[in-house]
């Protein structure tokens, strides 16, 4: 079985090949087709009209010149392979293997066996062809992506080239240029696939190379579980499609721990509510967790018993949807978890699951736009939140972690949180930044008045989407930003789906810039005027015990930006 394409588009019943004529090949007749199989699709490779309507005097010659130049051994249709792939390259390993089909005359017609996408017809032209061996049983990718400068379609097949064996086949993939093509597919070790390469249309050809390599998986999402919102360490949770794509719940299993990984348990209400907000953006297909039934344990009966995890955690915690698990079928092992951190059980087999969870120690992820690089030498923390949130509520949790929300100051700095930082959030929307409508403000006016930074900084630079703010609906005095960096006004009670925290220049560095935010400026010298006479060692900067007239010289004299 072949459970997964990126993406696949799966066989259907070969309705030219299941309609075979009665009548003899050399022979011509009223009804299309022949009673030869085999010299059947070498015919109507070379004449559709043979197949769709009638088995004239011209199939009968194209028939005596194909078909038993192949029952000799030679000629177009080559011993078991009857859509003539007797000069394909032999291959065994992985690699990229160039190819050039300038001078291939012949089309390879797979109308009702395989559809390689909605454009055009179903046929590969000017095909040039692999025999290729798999190493060892694993996902693969077959790619012509961004590597030929024509339109090109992939076919595979297994054992020959006959359309009985065919595989899968694809024309374009997203994000490949020139309508390349990308295919995977799970490979048994040992089996030989045939592989051709063909293009769209028959004045489309040229060199390119075919890339045959192991898949790998690809890591979708990715959130972060810390102490100070219940975790008992720092973790990250991570949110991996299998390598290849879709696969059934033990290729989850065994492309995690290939990967090193093992896949999650959930030990308490906490720790599901961060699993489910992994899942959060699947709308499709199954997402695995750690969660098996085994048959052979003593507690084990139908549907409740034996349930355990696959690391070998207690049960100690679930969250079934009602009614489950219910072993649908006799066939439910297995648990799956979606977005609303609902469980149930489900079928293992089934070739459906695109995700699976995993999780390791770590902090969130952190940048430091650096100095040398133009940047101001603060330290930008990105993650997406892994429980409830709201906009208020990030901006005091920015605080409590000991910064504020990202404050955007220039061109410059929209462009490093574009390239550096917002992949970071795995989030399309909500991305909270401190920005923030002051409607006490003198220049306040809905929409576009009394903006500025939490930092306390003024508002020098903006990047708002096209149309905003707009105060729509009304009470939109808060800011989120987008994954393309563009920013959108919104409530405060709004859903957070992820932040990014700045982190100022380190006390030792600039010991005025009293608010962190790289600059010694006004800000820093209202600070310390609020705390004079008082004893604070944070704004004493001469260590005499008190914050006077000595702080006060230290921090004018820095005035300016940090250094």
């Amino acid at each position: 079985m072949h459970p997964f394409a990126r993406p696949v588009v799966l066989l259907a019943a070969c309705i030219t090949c299941a309609l075979h004529g009665d009548s003899n090949c050399y022979e011509p007749h009223d009804d299309p087709g022949c009673d030869d199989p085999k010299c059947e699709a070498l015919v109507c490779n070379e004449d559709p009209f043979c197949c769709e309507a009638t088995w004239d005097a011209n199939c009968v010659e194209i028939a005596l010149d194909v078909c038993e130049e192949d029952d000799n051994g030679g000629g177009g249709g080559g011993g078991d392979d009857a859509l003539g792939c007797d000069d394909a390259e032999l291959i065994d390993t992985v690699g990229d293997f160039p190819f050039d089909n300038t001078f291939s005359e012949a089309a390879i017609d797979l109308s009702g066996t395989c559809d390689p996408g909605p454009s055009g017809n179903d046929i590969l032209y000017k095909p040039v062809w692999f025999r290729w061996t798999c190493p060892e049983d694993d996902a693969y990718i077959f790619s012509t992506c961004n590597q030929a400068a024509f339109n090109t379609r992939i076919a595979i097949f297994e054992g020959s080239c006959d359309l009985e064996t065919t595989i899968t086949c694809l024309d374009d993939t997203p994000g490949c240029g020139v309508f390349t093509t990308e295919i995977g597919l799970s490979c048994e070790g040992g089996t030989e696939y045939v592989v051709c390469v063909g293009s769209y249309a028959p004045f489309l050809f040229g060199s390119g190379t075919l890339t045959i390599e192991p898949a790998q998986r690809i890591l979708v999402r990715e959130v972060a579980w810390t102490t100070d919102l219940g975790a008992p360490e720092d973790m990250i949770y991570e949110a991996w499609e299998p390598a290849g794509g879709v696969t059934d719940w033990d290729g989850c299993l065994q492309d995690a721990a290939k990967n090193g990984d093992e896949l999650v348990s959930i030990t308490n209400a906490e720790e599901n509510t961060v699993v489910a907000a992994l899942f959060s953006g699947f709308s499709s297909g199954f997402q695995a967790f750690g969660l098996y039934q085994d048959l052979g344990s003593s507690d084990y009966s139908e549907p409740a018993g034996g349930w355990s995890f696959t690391n070998g955690d207690p049960l100690s915690f679930t969250n079934w949807s009602p009614g489950e698990p219910n072993d649908t079928g006799n066939v439910e092992h297995v648990g799956q978890i979606g977005a609303s951190g609902a469980w149930n059980d489900l079928d293992g087999s089934r070739a459906e699951w695109n995700a699976y969870a995993t999780r390791r120690p770590g902090t969130p992820f952190r940048y430091t736009w650096s100095k040398e690089d133009g940047g101001n030498g603060h330290e930008y923390e990105a993650f997406a939140l892994p429980v409830d949130m709201t906009i208020l509520e990030a901006h005091a949790y920015a605080e409590q972690r000991g910064g504020h929300l990202v404050s955007i100051n220039s061109s410059a700095e929209q462009a490093m949180l574009n390239q550096y930082v917002i992949d970071a959030c795995y989030s399309e929307l909500a991305i909270v930044i401190g920005l923030v409508q002051d409607l006490d403000a003198a220049d306040y006016v809905e929409p576009a008045g009394g903006w500025k930074w939490s930092s306390g900084e003024p508002l020098e630079y903006t990047n708002w989407r096209t149309g905003e703010p707009n105060d729509n609906p009304v009470g939109e005095n808060f800011a989120e930003m987008y994954d393309n960096g563009t920013w959108n006004d919104l409530q405060s009670g709004s859903v957070a789906k992820a932040v990014i925290i700045e982190y100022g220049t380190d006390v030792s560095d600039c010991p005025e810039d009293l608010d962190g935010d790289g600059i010694v400026g006004g800000a820093d010298l209202t600070i310390l005027l609020g705390m004079w006479g008082q004893s604070d060692e944070n704004i004493d900067l001469d260590g005499s015990g008190a914050v006077d007239g000595g702080d006060l010289t230290i921090l004018l004299g820095a005035w300016g930006p940090c250094s």
